[in-house]
């Protein structure tokens, strides 16, 4: 019984070690318009998995994957904290 504890153990916790980035609702990229500040997008989709500044632009990226090949990924491009492009990727 002591091995099969060990056993469940190890393998929830390879689970937390392969699932990486930060979880949102897909659905949720629909959401986004074009013209929306970071903050209303934070809103949406909680903090973002990585983000770029350079000047008056900026990148935030949401990404998730896990080990059993779930993969989605949504990248915003502001110009002056303001949405002008996305890329999504997965569903």
């Amino acid at each position: 019984m002591h091995i099969i504890k060990r056993l469940v153990r190890a393998f929830f916790s390879s689970l937390r070690v392969a699932c990486e980035g930060t979880r949102f609702k897909w659905e949720d990229t629909e959401k986004i318009k074009n013209g929306m500040t970071k903050s209303e997008v934070i809103a949406i989709l909680g903090k973002p998995y990585t983000h770029t500044q350079s000047g008056n632009s900026s990148t935030l990226i949401w990404s998730y994957a896990t080990a059993f090949g779930d993969a989605k990924a949504a990248s915003y491009s502001f110009e002056n904290d303001r949405v002008v492009s996305k890329i999504t990727v997965g569903k």
